[in-house]
């Protein structure tokens, strides 16, 4: 997953995490990440994942995105870069991995270590 980092031209900072690809970014309502900035077209980029992990984005109907001052219309996403998509101001970065909630696996291995325990203890006192 990517997470999403816009800074507006107001300096509010926004996170969104793409989870699905093809990703949209624009001013529509249905935009997976919707940028209310000057600047910023209905239909302004998407973001592809490529079959061998890599991010394209892409400006969408002649919108324009900037890297570094250039205009760039298709590029791969390097992480960390910031790209001014209008006034706003996009940076990328691989979402932290999510934990998968294990407690009744951890409260099952510990009930079935505690039944061995015992199970050995009474073969103990009986063998005895």
């Amino acid at each position: 997953m990517l997470l999403l980092r816009v800074t507006d031209d107001r300096g509010g900072v926004a996170q969104h995490i793409a989870a699905h690809f093809p990703f949209s970014i624009g001013r529509a309502a249905h935009s997976d990440l919707q940028v209310e900035a000057p600047g910023v077209w209905e239909r302004h980029a998407l973001i592809h994942l490529t079959g061998d992990g890599k991010f394209i984005l892409r400006a969408e109907s002649g919108a324009l995105i900037l890297a570094g001052g250039a205009s760039i219309p298709e590029m791969e996403l390097v992480l960390g870069q910031e790209l001014s998509l209008g006034s706003a101001r996009l940076t990328a970065s691989l979402a932290p991995a999510q934990q998968k909630r294990l407690a009744f696996a951890e409260a099952a291995a510990w009930a079935l270590l505690i039944l061995v325990v015992l199970a050995e203890t009474a073969l103990i006192f009986l063998a005895v």
